[in-house]
């Protein structure tokens, strides 16, 4: 798993923003910590692969990755175990900024981005 830290999120054009609540902010993190594998005393375990970009590592997770399970599709999981509406099945990332462009504007503001 592919994790970037930044302080300050940059928005694009192709972003989306959205508001999530309190409660679906907290089980989108939950969703989130369950995807890590990790070590005997719990914290994430780090892959050795250098990152290709500053301010991001690369984590050990769980599952697997394939044509029907892409990181888009990974994305709509988490997203919809966070309770925001999603697409049945996102392989690819259109179906995602469709939806989530629905959601940004039935919640008439935005503080959250969603990049694919």
């Amino acid at each position: 798993m592919r994790v970037e830290f930044t302080n300050t999120p940059i928005l694009s054009d192709r972003d989306v923003a959205i508001r999530l609540s309190e409660t679906q902010y907290r089980r989108l993190v939950q969703s989130i910590r369950k995807s890590f594998q990790r070590d005997t005393k719990g914290s994430p375990l780090p892959m050795p692969t250098p990152s290709y970009a500053v301010g991001s590592l690369y984590f050990e997770a769980t599952g697997s990755y394939s044509l029907l399970h892409t990181c888009n599709d990974w994305t709509r999981v988490k997203l919809t175990e966070a309770g925001v509406r999603m697409p049945v099945w996102a392989p690819f990332y259109p179906a995602i900024f469709y939806q989530l462009g629905k959601v940004s504007r039935l919640s008439g503001s935005v503080v959250g981005a969603g990049s694919a």
